[in-house]
């Protein structure tokens, strides 16, 4: 039976991707945060919890042993509390970097690594900055401009670079927005439009600009969504 490494195993995606590879009967060790408040997303599940942080090589090199694939989810969207920039941005950079070093040291017997970035490399947000064709496909120009989009494609290239040097089987995931179950709901409303509306607008560099003449509209929408909802008729 073959063993993944998880990290960010008790995450949004990393719990998840945990289950679906129990149900196909891997052997599963899941790489936690200490103290991680999202632990009990993991509780009942029969797999090898490790609450460690990668920002130690050691703990990378350990994390490694003995599997057969890495699955690496773990990421900070953004700053933990108390956390500054620079520090959260380092935190994602180097993780990467230690987990895939470490797996270059395997790169014979892991059969692949897999590791999650996102879209926001090239990027595909159209209302900040207009893509350059459509569609977005894996060898348009990658124009991260965020630290957080940064963050990502320079992990893309640290695992690339091993990938080259040490022959390390890499595939690289750029989800454009993970959001799960009711979450939906409540992130797709009519602020959130508003703002996208607001953004798009109101900056040249964006598919969505058309000048002075555009005008409000975010305003309107937001107005709008505070009304009662009309009744339906069935006739």
């Amino acid at each position: 039976m073959k063993r993944i490494l998880v990290t960010g195993a008790a995450g949004q995606v990393g719990c998840r991707v945990v289950r679906q590879l129990l149900q196909k009967g891997y052997e599963v060790r899941g790489l936690i945060l200490p103290d991680d408040p999202l632990a009990h997303r993991l509780s009942g599940l029969e797999i090898e919890v490790v609450a460690a942080n990668l920002l130690d090589p050691g703990v990378a090199e350990a994390a490694v042993a003995g599997v057969d694939g890495v699955i690496h989810t773990a990421n900070l969207v953004s700053p933990l509390p108390g956390m500054s920039e620079a520090a959260w941005f380092d935190n994602n950079v180097r993780t990467i970097f230690n987990l895939a070093q470490a797996a270059a040291g395997r790169a014979d017997e892991i059969e692949r690594f897999v590791s999650l970035s996102s879209s926001s490399v090239y990027p595909n947000d159209s209302h900040v900055l207009a893509c350059a064709y459509h569609p977005v496909d894996e060898q348009h120009p990658k124009r991260p401009e965020p630290l957080y989009a940064l963050s990502k494609w320079l992990g893309e290239e640290i695992v690339r670079a091993f990938e080259r040097s040490a022959g390390l089987r890499a595939a690289l995931i750029r989800p454009s927005g993970i959001v799960s179950g009711t979450d939906i709901l409540g992130r797709w409303n009519a602020g959130f439009v508003g703002l996208i509306l607001q953004i798009g607008l109101s900056s040249p560099r964006s598919e969505m600009y058309l000048g002075p003449s555009a005008g409000e509209p975010w305003k309107k929408l937001a107005a709008a969504a505070r009304r009662p909802p009309t009744a339906l008729r069935s006739d």
